[in-house]
């Protein structure tokens, strides 16, 4: 590296010089206002040195491992001492390439960045920034090893404004992965589609299974932003980077992070939390932010295990807002068991429990719509738990208070065929022609918008994961 801060600046000079785009537009905005040359990007000042403190030993940074958790570096100002990471860049071997044309382009060049860099972060950065592929608020890169096999790696997210960008104000960016190989270079092994802005979340062992994950976020806009998380890992059978995260991790105008998981969980190594979120359609409607965990459990991909609307707000009193608590809480029964969702389905039949669509249903037609669904899945629960019982009365109040409806119809049916041994899923098909000409069943359940997960036609009816 050298530590020369002169040769450094001559270095990014040198680049300025070839690639007049990265200084021009800083001279853009009138009389009066200093316009740029090449030599402006880096100037050399000259400082009176302060006297050299005594040296202090410092310690080498340890190798990423699965056991160490790797702090994603996000505007890469990762190193201590700037003057001793610069390095010497000089001849023609020693230039690093022009800027890319396209976003497309950063795949094909920053192999080369990094060898001429000799991998150097700082020297990294100052590459991206100046040819606009990252900001202090967008695009990041990590080395590490990623799959184990003793060579530093790198991960880049390079990312772009433009008109065509689907993140927030035009971003859009690429998730680049790249190993080292045995010659010393590196060669491009995953790059997913993307649409929007990327942002690294973490780089470790997420699940408990002793390898390297890493996770990210994308951000898509249209009316309204989206996040959606995405959590990959090295699979050295398939020779390929395979996803460790089940569907449906998306939160709108949300957060999301990696935290530790609380004491008693059933998954094993971090969670990933989704917290916030526009409640309601880009016109208004419910503003209800909610929390959600996903776990991994025993090392297996990422699932969905709860979600709970924040009782602080108001307007969480909703019994739509309820039944999304409840369904979800059913989706994970394998693992939880059912008496967690049947007491979420019973407590949704509290009267206290008000309407709450954002369509102008009236209040006593929604509630009873409602209910009618909380006591449909609380039937398939009690059943599905063994308890024929309880499910039958519940079943006898469903048709005293609702003689006519198709919910009242299914579960009647629901419970003969589980009686007459048939299997959930099979059950569920016979019962389909029924959700498909009510067609109110499940469409009440899309009335209370963004963020508050509604059901499709096949879903009202649950089976659960094994079909069994």
């Amino acid at each position: 590296a050298g530590g020369n801060i002169a040769d450094a600046c001559a270095a990014a000079t040198a680049f300025a010089e070839q690639n007049p785009e990265s200084y021009e537009a800083l001279s853009d905005y009138g009389y009066a206002n200093p316009t740029f040359t090449a030599t402006d990007l880096c100037p050399v000042l000259a400082i009176q040195p302060a006297a050299t403190p005594e040296p202090a030993a410092t310690a080498e940074a340890p190798a990423a491992t699965a056991t160490e958790p790797i702090t994603p570096i996000l505007t890469l100002t990762a190193t201590t001492d700037v003057s001793a990471v610069a390095p010497v860049l000089s001849g023609t071997d020693g230039e690093l390439p022009a800027c890319p044309t396209t976003l497309d382009g950063y795949a094909s060049v920053l192999p080369a960045v990094i060898a001429v860099s000799e991998a150097d972060p700082l020297v990294v950065e100052t590459w991206l920034r100046l040819c606009d592929g990252m900001a202090d608020d967008r695009g990041g890169m990590l080395l590490a090893d990623f799959n184990g096999d003793g060579r530093e790696d790198a991960l880049f997210l390079p990312t772009i404004v433009s008109d065509l960008g689907f993140g927030p104000g035009g971003a859009q960016g690429a998730i680049l992965i790249y190993h080292g190989n045995d010659s010393g270079g590196y060669d491009l092994v995953y790059s997913p589609d993307v649409y929007g802005q990327p942002t690294l979340l973490a780089v470790e062992d997420l699940n408990g299974d002793g390898a390297i994950d890493i996770a990210w976020t994308v951000e898509g806009c249209s009316t309204f932003c989206v996040k959606e998380v995405q959590i990959v890992t090295w699979d050295a059978d398939a020779g390929d980077y395979v996803s460790i995260i089940e569907p449906g991790a998306t939160i709108a105008e949300g957060t999301a992070s990696v935290e530790a998981l609380p004491e008693g969980s059933l998954g094993t190594g971090m969670q990933l939390l989704l917290t916030g979120g526009v409640s309601g359609t880009p016109e208004g409607g419910l503003e209800v932010d909610h929390t959600e965990s996903w776990q991994s459990l025993d090392g297996q991909p990422f699932r969905r295990l709860s979600w709970l609307y924040n009782r602080e707000t108001a307007g969480n009193d909703c019994l739509g807002l309820r039944l999304v608590e409840a369904d979800v809480t059913l989706q994970a029964a394998d693992v939880l068991g059912y008496a967690p969702a049947i007491e979420q389905y019973r407590a949704a039949l509290d009267p206290a429990l008000r309407a709450c669509s954002i369509h102008g249903v009236p209040a006593i037609e929604e509630l009873k719509l409602l209910q009618g669904l909380a006591t449909f899945r609380l039937i398939q629960a009690q059943t599905l738990a063994g308890d024929d019982t309880a499910a039958a009365q519940d079943l006898a109040a469903l048709q005293q208070g609702q003689p006519d409806s198709g919910f009242a119809q299914a579960a009647e049916a629901w419970l003969a065929a589980i009686q007459g041994g048939a299997d959930p899923a099979a059950a569920c098909l016979a019962l389909q022609p029924i959700f498909d000409k009510e067609t109110l069943t499940w469409q009440i359940t899309d009335h209370f918008g963004i963020n508050h997960p509604a059901l499709a036609p096949e879903q009202v009816c649950f089976v659960p994961r094994d079909g069994e």
